[in-house]
């Protein structure tokens, strides 16, 4: 599926934009590729892109924003002065890159273009943030400018879903381990399953969520780590069953290297306060000037970050 716009002329200090189809991919949507805006110097570098028909005269700067949309018959500039705005922007439900995922909140986020190049007929959109790119199709004619988005260099979500075994029930296991995976399949089998899906306890470092995050193998089950696994995984593949992991990406438990001892200074922090008084060795409560009502609390444990 595409997402399409047509540029038409307009005789004011504004651009529209007729927006034809809404594209999702992969929890991702292309928010829309909005030609409004420019910066208050105009001129035109030799790193900027320039698409034009016999109509209009596009500007666009290598930073991702329109820089001059220049109607040809009149010379009128239709952007609108003063403003700097992305041309394009994606939002991920809930953002599953790594990095991101310990500074910001996982949450519904929107990525702003930051970087723009052309490759023939084709724009590269980057975004701030993230490490994916859009591939935009330029489609150049006499009276209009159409841009179709192509890719996000992502795995195609769309061929997934389309897959044969998307709908298929599977066979569920939170305590699947070498030893026992024989006896699953045959249950597996038994129910006429062709897909299972592998819970994260049955092969992690812990039985509930204080360690998530660390992903370390149990190696009373998997002494020889990976291997161990992979020899597991290649069972269930030899009986006809396709294997797969649920894990809980956002979370990160108590106890994992990324609270304890030292908690990661990538780590999103929810409210800052101010000491009102110094902190001692053997202090149990800490003076604030702020109120800290309402803030997130769990029995026996505080994560704190103290800045000198």
């Amino acid at each position: 599926m595409k997402l399409e716009h047509i540029l038409k002329p307009v005789y004011s200090n504004q651009l529209k934009i007729v927006k034809m189809k809404k594209f999702h991919m992969f929890l991702l949507t292309m928010a829309s590729i909005s030609i409004v805006s420019c910066i208050l110097d105009k001129t035109v570098s030799k790193e900027d892109i320039i698409i034009e028909n016999d109509q209009v005269k596009l500007v666009l700067a290598k930073d991702g924003y329109a820089k001059s949309l220049i109607y040809k018959p009149t010379q009128e500039e239709c952007l609108i002065p003063g403003k700097k705005i992305p041309i394009s922007t994606i939002t991920q439900e809930r953002p599953y890159q790594n990095e991101i995922k310990l500074a910001y909140p996982t949450k519904e986020t929107t990525f702003k273009a930051n970087s723009l190049r052309r490759e023939g007929d084709k724009l590269i959109v980057g975004f701030q943030l993230i490490p994916w790119e859009a591939v935009i199709k330029l489609k150049i004619t006499s009276n209009y400018i159409g841009f179709s988005l192509e890719d996000f260099d992502l795995p195609h979500g769309v061929n997934s879903r389309r897959n044969e075994l998307y709908n298929s029930s599977y066979y569920w296991s939170g305590d699947v381990v070498p030893d026992n995976v024989d006896q699953h399949i045959k249950y597996a089998k038994m129910a006429g399953f062709r897909t299972f899906m592998i819970y994260y306890p049955s092969f992690i470092d812990s039985r509930d969520y204080r360690k998530l995050g660390d992903y370390n193998y149990r190696q009373s089950d998997y002494p020889n780590g990976r291997d161990d696994l992979t020899r597991m995984l290649n069972k269930i593949k030899n009986a006809g069953i396709v294997p797969g992991f649920h894990f809980l990406h956002s979370h990160i438990g108590r106890d994992s290297k990324y609270i304890t001892p030292i908690p990661d200074h990538r780590l999103n922090l929810l409210k800052i306060f101010t000491l009102a008084a110094p902190i001692g060795k053997n202090d149990t409560t800490i003076y604030l000037e702020e109120n800290p009502a309402n803030i997130t609390m769990t029995d026996d444990r505080r994560v704190l970050k103290i800045r000198c």
